[in-house]
């Protein structure tokens, strides 16, 4: 702890050597030099009642905290600790104990946002990211940056042609494309997934399967084998399943978007607390996009069961997309249900939901195929006739 004795305009008769390493200072540089100088200016009402006015009966304050700048010109959150020690003639002014308290601050700063973030997760909450927007200056390129580091806007690798990318917004794209120059309006639509954001439901899936294994970018497919008949004496062409890409993220960062997907389920006012009726742990996020004006939302959900999988456990990530389906919460989540009960054999064998068609027979096919080609060949005749 520092130490200074305050004379009756708070320049300081007394410093010790702490000081140096503290505020970087000599106790020579210190003495007599007024201390007002160095508190935060929004710090210094605060710190002159601290020092001299005490409460409307006098009586100093046992600690404040306050805000003061170092001699590199940083600034440091110390405990100040008053004694009046004016009337003693050895001493004669004010003693100061001053002790840092700048890391505990951040600290417990950096754990009472992430509070509010693993709630605005779990809730739901644009206006927790409109803040993070207007307050923070939040940059839409650092917004579009993210958003690519998870594999949006590029295909995924699926296998199929077609697949599209997506598109990913920024300050650039608007005014190349557009021809408009981008504004807050777009970055609070942006940071919550709205703009000229587009995904697919794909997409979305793998970002799912990256939280629930840490970090990893992995590539879909849906054929893992190709066996050839043995008359073309070719080898199996067999996929690469499993194949995948570090997110360049830190590993904090995904710790938690995984509690706050975790609190969505486990939460009361989660939007996903539907799922809490399964009898596995699992974790999700919803979301409902606008699309068209008062037309309903397209409902989304992305999650993964179980929460902490053990070793050899099977992992399940899950993308639920409804169409003009109203909140995520209520109309994706409960589809989510299902689908995880399915893949984790937890429905009811003669659940109506679960039970697939069994292949048409051969002769059927052929009928259907015949009728089609006549249905065909009589809308091509008639156009012809007309």
């Amino acid at each position: 702890d520092l130490v200074l004795v305050l004379d009756s305009t708070a320049a300081a008769t007394y410093a010790s050597p702490s000081v140096e390493s503290l505020l970087g200072y000599t106790p020579d540089e210190f003495l007599g030099e007024a201390q007002m100088k160095i508190v935060h200016p929004d710090d210094r009402a605060a710190a002159a009642r601290a020092f001299f006015g005490g409460d409307e009966e006098g009586v100093l304050p046992d600690s404040v905290e306050l805000r003061v700048r170092t001699k590199a010109g940083t600034w440091k959150i110390v405990d100040v600790l008053v004694t009046d020690m004016r009337d003693d003639p050895v001493v004669a002014g004010i003693v100061v104990n001053v002790r840092d308290v700048t890391s505990r601050r951040q600290a417990e700063n950096l754990l009472s946002e992430q509070a509010d973030l693993l709630e605005a997760i779990a809730k739901s909450c644009n206006i927790f990211f409109y803040e993070c927007v207007l307050q923070h200056n939040l940059d839409p390129d650092a917004i579009a940056d993210y958003a690519r580091r998870f594999g949006l806007g590029e295909p995924t690798g699926l296998g199929l042609k077609g697949e599209v990318a997506g598109q990913v917004p920024s300050p650039k794209f608007s005014i190349n494309e557009t021809g408009q120059p981008w504004r807050q309006g777009n970055s609070l639509n942006f940071v919550i997934g709205q703009d000229r954001l587009t995904v697919t439901p794909v997409q979305m899936c793998v970002i799912a399967a990256a939280l629930a294994n840490g970090g990893k970018l992995v590539t879909p497919n849906l054929v893992s084998r190709v066996r050839w008949p043995q008359y073309m004496h070719r080898q199996d062409s067999v996929n690469l399943l499993g194949r995948s890409r570090q997110l360049q993220v830190k590993p904090e960062t995904i710790g938690i978007g995984r509690r706050g997907m975790r609190m969505a389920v486990e939460d009361e006012h989660g939007t996903a607390k539907v799922l809490r009726e399964l009898p596995i742990t699992s974790a999700g996020k919803t979301g409902s996009a606008q699309h068209v004006r008062d037309e309903p939302t397209h409902a989304w959900f992305i999650g993964f069961a179980p929460y902490e999988a053990g070793p050899g456990e099977r992992q399940y990530a899950v993308c639920v997309f409804v169409g003009g389906g109203g909140t995520g919460g209520e109309t994706a989540v409960p589809v989510a249900g299902q689908v995880f009960r399915a893949l984790l054999n937890l429905h009811e064998p003669d659940d109506e939901t679960f039970i697939m068609p069994g292949p048409m027979d051969p002769a059927t096919v052929a009928a259907r195929r015949r009728a089609r080609i006549a249905e065909a060949k009589a809308l091509y005749g008639s156009s012809r006739s007309d």
